[in-house]
């Protein structure tokens, strides 16, 4: 052999090495994962999954997290029927923890595309241990105009989310603050962060709703986990928010509506029924959509499908099947697999029974809303391509 051919050779086992190396961690966490598979129980699967997550966040970032995420999500039924938006939510817990405190600020943390998955769940995790740890109306405002700056392109609903987060924040540091004595008072846990949500000098309207959101949607769980002396009032779930001033009332109708997939068997027919209850149009409204985004979600995590909740939305009149649809639309983009989120509302819409009540377009025009929430412009611009020519108008806009 010449010299020539001895020196390429090692050259060539020199090139290779770095190749082989940069495939070695998605391996291992490959690896890793199918070993979480061969563990019987779910819980001990998903906590196998969470290890290997923050395995890869410390060797890696956030990025490797949560591909190993997205992978858990496709390969594991444990992982995906059990709480697509709190598993996205404890990634961003393990990031404030392991990342964040410690570093030089929000500055240096990586917040990949992928982070928008499960209806950014990351974010609320994230943020709500950031705000809780600085409950201040002017630190908000700076994290959320900074987030807002460096994410807004790519992902449209960072402020909305950011002031979300910030809710459960406020709420969080307040629960700090209660006495045993007043658990279960709501007046007593809401008063001061719904107080703070309208602190806040540079948020809109919608922001300081979404405050106000995050709020009442930690009481909600609160009351769902009998935590804090709550309890969800089955019989009359929006009962807490009749007795709210007007301006906190929306809210709290917002979040208490997640719920009613617990007291409706999962039909959208029963929610329609438990909406008309409300006291106002608008009020009924939210509480109806919300109430089956929640049945979708629930949907979802029993392997069921869309189906037979479309099925039972064909019935109703025109105005509950309009809102039915841009619901389940909304709870399959909420809850759907990472990055490919549009798969499912695009079947949707495909319907016959969508196409039969001439709600086509309503239905592509709830797909070119939420596009913009979780992708990138360029993304954007090819998933609107696969809706058909004759309802794109609302997606190129």
């Amino acid at each position: 052999m010449s010299n020539k051919l001895v020196i390429t050779g090692i050259l060539g086992i020199a090139l290779a090495a770095p190749a082989l190396y940069l495939y070695a961690p998605v391996v291992s966490a490959n690896v890793k994962l199918h070993a979480c598979a061969d563990l019987r129980e779910d819980g001990e699967q998903i906590e196998c999954i969470f290890r290997v997550i923050e395995s890869e966040m410390e060797r890696g970032g956030v990025d490797p997290a949560m591909r190993v995420f997205s992978k858990a999500y496709d390969d594991f039924h444990s992982f995906a029927s059990t709480g697509c938006h709190r598993y996205a939510h404890r990634v961003g817990d393990l990031v404030y923890y392991h990342q964040y405190l410690g570093s030089d600020g929000i500055e240096s943390i990586e917040f990949p595309q992928s982070t928008t998955a499960c209806g950014y769940g990351f974010y609320h995790g994230f943020l709500e241990h950031l705000i809780q740890d600085n409950p201040y109306p002017d630190f908000v405002t700076k994290t959320c105009v900074y987030l807002t700056g460096r994410l807004q392109s790519d992902m449209s609903d960072i402020a909305i989310i950011c002031y979300h987060g910030s809710g459960h924040g406020f709420e969080l540091a307040e629960s700090e603050r209660v006495p045993r004595s007043k658990w279960g008072n709501l007046h007593a846990f809401v008063d001061g962060p719904l107080a703070r949500c309208g602190e806040m000098s540079e948020a809109t309207a919608r922001e300081i709703e979404e405050c106000r959101q995050g709020v009442f949607n930690v009481i909600v769980d609160w009351m769902a986990e009998k935590q804090y002396g709550f309890t969800y009032n089955a019989a009359r779930p929006f009962a807490p928010c009749d007795a709210l001033p007007t301006a906190y009332v929306y809210a709290c109708y917002y979040e208490m509506a997640q719920k009613l997939d617990s007291v409706s068997g999962l039909d959208p027919v029963v929610i329609a029924r438990i909406a008309e209850s409300a006291p106002t149009t608008a009020l009924a409204d939210v509480a109806f959509r919300v109430g089956v985004a929640g049945i979708i979600q629930q949907t979802i995590a029993d392997g069921k499908g869309y189906e037979a909740s479309l099925a039972r939305c064909a019935t109703l009149q025109r105005l509950f099947f309009e809102g039915c649809i841009a619901s389940m639309i909304s709870g399959l983009f909420e809850h759907g697999p990472p990055q490919r989120e549009y798969e499912k509302p695009f079947e949707l819409c495909a319907e016959s029974v969508v196409a039969d009540a001439g709600m086509s377009k309503e239905c592509y025009t709830a797909i070119a809303f939420r596009l913009k929430r979780f992708y990138e412009p360029a993304r954007v611009n090819d998933l609107c391509k696969k809706i058909p020519e004759d309802f794109r108008g609302p997606c190129e806009e």
